[in-house]
């Protein structure tokens, strides 16, 4: 009963300067105001103490430390980088989604505009030379195909 008491309720801890007092088994400590306590919690011992504003801190050893980073760092990176990931493919598929949308359909003029640019530019295809047919392209879209075409 005492130690089931002492391990599932918080012991009062009264500060004063230059040591310390309180805490359920403590031992006195320095550094105003904590009192290093040792419970048994399911077979396993946990040394923690309280600070002045009454919290209770574990004391973890440099390796366990270290191993908390190595299993941490890890889990975090991959949970990013699939929130990353799921982020950029909706709004890829968003992407697509809005050029469907923005679609019309062509009106006659206008197909047959673009019906007799097709087949100039199709026709200076095979000189390698597409300066004839610029006035029928944006200088980036002309650049793109010369290119090609060198």
């Amino acid at each position: 009963g005492l130690i089931l008491q002492s391990t599932l309720l918080p012991s009062p801890v009264a500060a004063r300067a230059g040591g310390s007092s309180g805490g359920s088994g403590g031992s006195g400590g320095s550094g105003g105001g904590s009192s290093p306590t040792s419970s048994y919690v399911g077979g396993r011992s946990r040394d923690y103490y309280y600070d002045d504003a009454g919290c209770r801190h574990y004391y973890k050893s440099p390796m366990r430390r270290l191993f908390d980073s190595i299993v941490t760092l890890p889990f975090v990176f991959v949970s990013l980088g699939i929130m990353i990931w799921r982020k950029v493919r909706d709004w890829l598929t968003g992407r697509r989604k809005r050029a469907l949308a923005d679609t019309m359909p062509l009106d006659a003029e206008t197909a047959a505009r673009f019906e007799n640019a097709f087949y100039q530019i199709e026709t200076a295809w095979p000189s390698n030379d597409l300066s004839n047919v610029a006035d029928l392209m944006t200088p980036h879209f002309q650049h793109q195909q010369q290119r090609i075409l060198n």
